[in-house]
């Protein structure tokens, strides 16, 4: 049984059959063929969270641009290319850089045609709860926003044994290089300036270990001259992280401005880091308004942090009240813990492990995880195997 549904694109109609007969032969499901890249790239867009097997015909005249804008969009999804026997070197590796996983000569050997098959298989099968990317981001500056990004990736990765990538996606001088004491020898700025060039590889030879399970991605840690960069150019980056990763935390923090900030769209699920003051919650309704009803209620968190449960207006009830989204929840102010990391550039588990935030930010991963879900469903089933009787 293969992996996923497949996709058939550019396929020559003088070779359709002996491929269609291969998939069927091996109890393939053909989700549907299509002409072109061209026709794909518009058909497929808005199925991205249904990944498929993508079996693409690349010809001579491919346009190598198009498979790669595909293969971003689509970041989860394994590409098979299939080029000619004579193909150069130079064009294999160049389509091998726009996204193709595995590369086959056409007409294929049946035998190397099932094993590139399978190896993707292996590269790409994963559980529901996998190759999620959140996105963590503050409505107001000092809002805490990397404080929460960097406990939050740091407890999926110890807590639920996830492989975890945290980065921030800024331009300007970053957080993550001083509040974990790291030094890496490649920064985002660095792979932005050579986007043209990035895969899976490069950036995850750019990753700095933290822990065990996390690896990071920082931004520069000097000051220096930005180089011009395009929305594209993050969510290039953003696809190769999906690819390396179960799950990708980016700390965005920049909401509203910045290339950077249309990350929140791609992201999965959204926590908007809020503060009890009413610039910030006015921030976040700004956005709030804007979102569509299923985006609004099961992919938005709001995680008010340091919070004051004798503040009046700024209640949790409140708060859902007020942005319209009922998963709000509260992160514990505590000061002395949080200072005592930054010193030590360590996440709160290392530095201060008694703290009540990681109690908060706990509660914060189970719920994107769906472990809170999964929880309540078992639990009947497991009193009427023990007991015998149904949970009350």
């Amino acid at each position: 049984m293969y992996p996923f549904p497949v996709v058939i694109v550019g396929v020559e109609p003088t070779e359709l059959p002996a491929l269609r007969r291969e998939l069927t032969h091996n109890a393939a499901e053909i989700r549907c063929e299509l002409p072109g890249l061209v026709a794909a790239s518009e058909c497929l867009r808005g199925t991205r969270q249904d990944p498929r097997l993508l079996i693409v015909q690349v010809g001579p005249a491919c346009d190598l641009e198009i498979l790669r804008r595909m293969s971003d969009d689509l970041a989860t999804w394994p590409i098979l290319a299939l080029v000619p026997h004579h193909e150069t070197a130079g064009r294999i590796l160049a389509i091998n850089r726009a996204g193709a996983s595995q590369i086959l000569p056409f007409p294929f050997v049946p035998d190397e045609f099932r094993r590139a098959v399978h190896r993707l298989g292996d590269q790409f099968s994963r559980s529901p709860h996998d190759r999620q990317v959140f996105a963590v981001a503050g409505a107001v500056g000092g809002s805490g926003t990397s404080m929460i990004a960097i406990n939050l990736a740091d407890e999926i990765a110890r807590q639920f044994r996830r492989k975890t990538i945290l980065s921030e996606f800024t331009l300007q001088f970053g957080a993550l290089t001083s509040l974990l004491d790291i030094h890496p020898r490649v920064t985002i700025a660095q792979l932005l300036r050579e986007i043209q060039r990035v895969d899976d590889l490069m950036v995850e030879n750019s990753l700095v270990t933290v822990g065990d399970g996390l690896r990071v991605l920082a931004s520069s840690h000097e000051m220096g001259t930005t180089h011009p960069v395009e929305p594209s150019h993050f969510a290039r980056l953003l696809s190769c992280l999906r690819k390396i990763a179960e799950v990708s935390v980016i700390d965005i923090p920049e909401m509203f401005h910045g290339p950077a900030s249309n990350i929140l769209e791609m992201a999965d699920r959204i926590v908007l880091v809020a503060l009890q003051t009413i610039p910030s919650i006015r921030s976040l309704q700004a956005y709030c308004r804007h979102l569509p009803d299923e985006r609004l209620h099961h992919g938005i968190w709001v995680a008010i942090n340091r919070f004051n449960p004798q503040l009046k207006g700024f209640s949790v009830a409140e708060v859902k009240a007020m942005l319209g989204t009922p998963n709000v929840v509260t992160i514990a102010n505590d000061f002395a813990a949080v200072n005592q990391a930054i010193n030590q550039g360590s996440p709160l588990r290392q530095a201060a492990p008694k703290t009540p935030i990681l109690r908060d930010i706990d509660k914060l991963s189970r719920s994107l995880l769906g472990h809170e879900q999964v929880a309540s469903s078992r639990r009947p089933h497991l009193l009427r195997r023990v007991f015998g009787v149904a949970a009350t």
